[in-house]
């Protein structure tokens, strides 16, 4: 992943949570207006989260792979997990 830069929501929540909430706010009403789109490549469950990892480094989607909700998908979860997303630049 030479092009990509980490971006994990809850620890920007934690260290500049009103910046944090101005631009949460922002991307919403760009979604709500439709004037961004969100290209979802996969739903993926947990427990393919390390196959889809390996995809999206390789360049295999063009888009977004989306993690459904842990705790409809995966009974061996028992603690919350923050997810964090790479996004290239």
């Amino acid at each position: 992943m030479t092009n990509t830069a980490s971006y994990c929501p809850w620890q920007s929540s934690q260290q500049k949570p009103d910046e944090w909430k101005y631009d949460l706010k922002y991307l919403f009403t760009l979604l709500q207006t439709g004037k961004i789109y969100p290209k979802i490549a996969k739903l993926c469950t947990i427990d393919e989260i390390s196959k889809v990892q390996d995809a999206l480094e390789k360049g295999k989607f063009d888009g977004i792979p989306v993690c459904k909700p842990w705790k409809e998908h995966s009974s061996k979860s028992t603690k919350v997990v923050h997810s964090c997303v790479s996004r290239k630049i």
